[in-house]
């Protein structure tokens, strides 16, 4: 009798894993669109530029910018499944909008002075003459970050903080 317990939860457990495992497997086909959406209208700027592009870029233009990993406007056609136009977008370096010295944020760039009890922030993109003494952290924020003591520089990728095994004079940080 306890053969026939063992055996029924056993293939109970198993049709119960199969039904989850399943959905998993479906082929790609059956995330595409049934039907046709209805078509965007915009009077943007960048839409307009886009729908003009689509009329002179080659498929080949259009695939470069989108492979190229550079911040790009893209115009995509859902559901014939395909690119249309695409324009890097210019870089764009703009002083630093605050040098926050109470504190930093999950974006801005950061520097513990004092023995890491005292964090300056810097925000915004672009380069900024700055006076800290002490650093023994920093933190790119959202965006590469350059804090230079003298002609050397320590380069931060957005996303990441480095400590230091001796502090710095940071005199200048960039970022962008």
């Amino acid at each position: 009798m306890k053969i026939r317990t063992v055996l029924a939860s056993a293939i109970g457990a198993g049709a119960l894993l199969m039904s989850f495992a399943l959905p998993a497997q479906a082929d790609e086909g059956s995330l595409r669109a049934l039907g046709e959406g209805a078509p965007v209208t915009s009077d943007d700027t960048t839409t307009r530029q886009l729908e003009a592009l689509a009329q002179t870029q080659t498929p080949a233009e259009v695939q470069a910018i989108v492979e190229s990993g550079k911040p790009a406007d893209i115009l995509y056609d859902p559901i014939a499944e395909e690119y249309l136009a695409a324009k890097v977008k210019p870089l764009t370096i703009t002083p630093f909008l605050a040098q926050l010295y109470a504190g930093c944020t999950t974006t801005s760039a950061c520097a513990w002075l004092n023995g890491g009890k005292s964090p300056a922030g810097f925000e915004g993109t672009g380069s900024l003459a700055t006076n800290c003494p002490g650093v023994s952290r920093v933190q790119a924020g959202s965006f590469l970050t350059t804090f230079w003591y003298g002609n050397t520089g320590v380069y931060v990728a957005g996303g990441q903080s480095v400590t230091l095994t001796s502090t710095i004079n940071v005199n200048k940080v960039t970022r962008g």
